[in-house]
């Protein structure tokens, strides 16, 4: 079960993330099991789940893959490339983040790590937006290279299987209180 996931499939990537929230119930479990899984097929440098805090209008840093831990770390809700996922619902690949106006390089003046290339997704069902997940620099034989079509299908995965157990979380919840 706990065989690496390769790109092209996905379901072993749901089934897990699934198996953990199920076994837990804790949608965060599921996902520090996923995300490293994701980072590594997708020859990832780096990846980071941002979570809405609706309260502060910002979305924070609630799990970090990498050589720079940046949990914690607050972007405004519509600030970054996070930001604009979130905000405007959709995923997006940037190859250059350095000439990017949105790239958020507060982070990286901050850690010393730089942000070359990213893939970002939102982390949403339906009309409820939870955050977004962005994968940081893919690794080539070359270097750093840009993110692919088939890289944020992978992400969008992650991204759908997390809000729907998030989602999930918030009816049980829900539920619990009436």
């Amino acid at each position: 079960m706990d065989r690496p996931v390769s790109p092209t499939d996905n379901i072993t990537l749901i089934n897990g993330l699934m198996q953990r929230f199920a076994k837990s119930g804790d949608a965060m479990e599921g996902l520090r099991w996923a995300l490293p899984q994701v980072l590594s097929a997708l020859n990832a440098e780096a990846g980071s789940l941002f979570l809405h805090r609706a309260d502060e209008s910002v979305l924070e840093c609630v799990v970090c893959i990498g050589p720079v831990d940046i949990t914690g770390l607050k972007v405004p809700q519509d600030g970054g490339l996070v930001g604009r996922a979130f905000t405007e619902g959709h995923s997006e690949l940037v190859g250059d983040a350095t000439s990017d106006g949105r790239h958020f390089r507060a982070a990286d003046t901050a850690s010393g790590f730089q942000t070359l290339s990213t893939a970002t997704a939102p982390v949403h069902l339906a009309s409820r937006h939870f955050g977004a997940i962005q994968a940081i620099n893919r690794r080539t034989d070359d270097g750093i290279g840009n993110f692919r079509d088939t890289d944020m299908q992978l992400l969008e995965t992650l991204a759908g299987s997390l809000a729907l157990a998030m989602s999930n979380v918030e009816l049980t919840q829900a539920a619990i209180d009436d």
